[in-house]
């Protein structure tokens, strides 16, 4: 979460300076974003996602694990890609200051990360004997998410070139 609201700050800096020095590249941002995540998309349809079987690792201190987790999620230059394709399509200077609506969606975006994260950690925990033992559910976990990423980028990707 906090290596999510770090991408949420500078993904609506860089929305924002974009927006206000050159208005017209807002439907371009959208359309770029959307081929990026259709790109993201078509990646999961085509892939064949398998778990290994997990070991058991050293238990680590809650200040180094979150050091490491922060660490990590901050070195990922996708997340900043993936900020900055989403970001467009919320920060809208008619809606009012971009830095109120930034504060928003960082707000949004941690929680939703707690949500999804916090989730997946949970799931993981109970469900991870089933995913290790059927690669096959594994891929198509992994393919349904890329087709809804494929539906969302066509969506905003017809938004964008409507002009909307």
């Amino acid at each position: 979460m906090a290596g999510g609201v770090v991408h949420s700050i500078y993904g609506a800096l860089g929305v924002g300076v974009i927006l206000h020095l050159v208005p017209q590249l807002f439907n371009v941002l959208l359309v770029a974003g959307a081929l990026y995540i259709a790109w993201i998309g078509f990646s999961l349809l085509r892939s064949n996602i398998a778990i290994g079987a997990v070991e058991p690792s050293v238990r680590l201190t809650r200040w180094t694990s979150f050091r490491r987790g922060a660490l990590t999620c901050l070195m990922n230059p996708k997340a900043y890609l993936f900020t900055f394709a989403i970001y467009p399509q919320f920060l809208k200077p008619e809606f009012g200051p971009i830095w109120a609506q930034a504060v928003i969606m960082g707000i949004m975006t941690a929680l939703t990360q707690l949500g999804v994260y916090g989730g997946l950690a949970l799931a993981a925990g109970q469900g991870r004997d089933v995913m290790v033992s059927s690669p096959s559910l594994t891929a198509n976990v992994g393919r349904a998410v890329g087709l809804l990423l494929v539906l969302v980028a066509a969506l905003t990707a017809w938004h964008g070139w409507m002009g909307r």
